[in-house]
């Protein structure tokens, strides 16, 4: 079975390198829009255009959060592209911030990505989204905003299951094979398998994170969110 890290912040280095390590955990420290950490986030606004960056408010543990809600397709999305992780085989790993008695009069959705990649004008990966109250749901982006499918997967073996608070829910991303698995871990425990096996597969990427809102009376943003994030080498 994958190793679990805790969830506890290691220094970055001020050029925005990540260094040796084969994984990176934070827990939210530092209050940042868009989440930077000395350069290592990639936006899907300031770099994607098309998308909306996340960001971060500090605290002990902080929290990281869509910047608003999406009118369209556009969702809040943030990458770790160039540190030196495995293109083929990483993992995305976060906490679950779901405050007591709040149900959002909309989707609102926490996104695990891999195998993503953000460039200009193209989102291009596969995200697991874990919408509030509803089971998990793998998506792939195929590029252009807007441009994505939920149709192409194959369930390899698993029960469903839905995230609490605290819930600690781990993806593996892994292409290796020349079809893409997702092997997704709430507490520690394999709960479920994916595959793409299609023509349009997506083989290689980066490890990160991405928000979906949409808006409604008493929407908030900070209560069903993140508070820890780690990704890494699998």
């Amino acid at each position: 079975m994958p190793q679990s890290y805790s969830l506890q912040r290691i220094p970055k280095p001020a050029t925005g390198v990540l260094g040796p390590s084969s994984f990176f955990p934070t827990t939210w420290p530092n209050t940042e829009n868009p989440v930077s950490m000395g350069g290592i986030w990639t936006q899907g606004a300031d770099v994607g255009v098309d998308w909306q960056n996340t960001k971060s408010v500090g605290g002990t543990p902080g929290i990281a959060l869509a910047t608003a809600v999406s009118a369209g397709f556009n969702d809040c999305i943030s990458t770790v592209q160039g540190q030196g992780f495995s293109t083929t085989k990483h993992y995305s790993q976060l906490t679950v911030n779901k405050v007591a008695g709040y149900t959002p009069p909309d989707s609102q959705e926490i996104e695990l990505l891999g195998l993503f990649t953000i460039t200009a004008n193209s989102a291009k990966g596969y995200e697991m989204d874990f919408a509030f109250g509803v089971n998990v749901q793998p998506v792939r982006w195929n590029g252009a905003l807007g441009d994505f499918t939920t149709t192409v997967f194959t369930l390899v073996s698993g029960t469903p299951f839905q995230a609490s608070d605290g819930d600690v829910i781990k993806t593996v991303f892994d292409s290796t094979s020349g079809s893409p698995v997702f092997i997704i871990f709430l507490g520690g425990v394999e709960q479920v398998r994916y595959t793409d096996t299609t023509a349009g597969k997506i083989t290689s990427g980066f490890p990160g994170m991405g928000f979906f809102v949409r808006t409604g009376a008493g929407v908030d943003l900070t209560k069903y969110c993140n508070k820890g994030f780690d990704c890494g080498n699998a």
